[in-house]
């Protein structure tokens, strides 16, 4: 018992006194924005905010563009990542609520990942 009493006085009593806090570091989070990231990673953000399968947008794009982000196809009528006529990107994009724009890569990957989705 006298043991316990020694070890508590002389070994866990002078921690507990003469012990610092311990030091908060506060981490700065910074956010990129979807549109900064690769191609892969926006499609992957937007596969898993609109619930569609990430392989599948993959595909559509490794399929109308084989990833080329100015691609113009049918004849030059569809243009960008996702192959979109400009007419159906303006409807899908009122139906979506935004200001897209038709030749940005990202609001292509955005709105035809929205697009499948729906």
């Amino acid at each position: 018992m006298q043991i316990k009493i020694i070890i508590v006085l002389f070994v866990l009593l002078p921690l507990v006194v003469f012990a610092k806090p311990i030091k908060t570091v506060e981490l700065e989070i910074k956010k990129t924005p979807v549109s900064d990231l690769s191609i892969d990673e926006q499609i992957n953000h937007y596969t898993a905010l609109y619930g569609v399968e990430g392989s599948l947008i993959k595909k559509i794009v490794q399929c109308e563009s084989e990833y080329k982000v100015t691609a113009l196809g049918d004849g030059g009528r569809a243009y960008g990542l996702m192959q979109y006529h400009k007419a159906s990107f303006e409807r899908h994009a009122k139906l979506f609520g935004e200001d897209l724009d038709y030749y940005s890569s990202h609001d292509q990957i955005k709105l035809g990942t929205w697009a499948v989705a729906n």
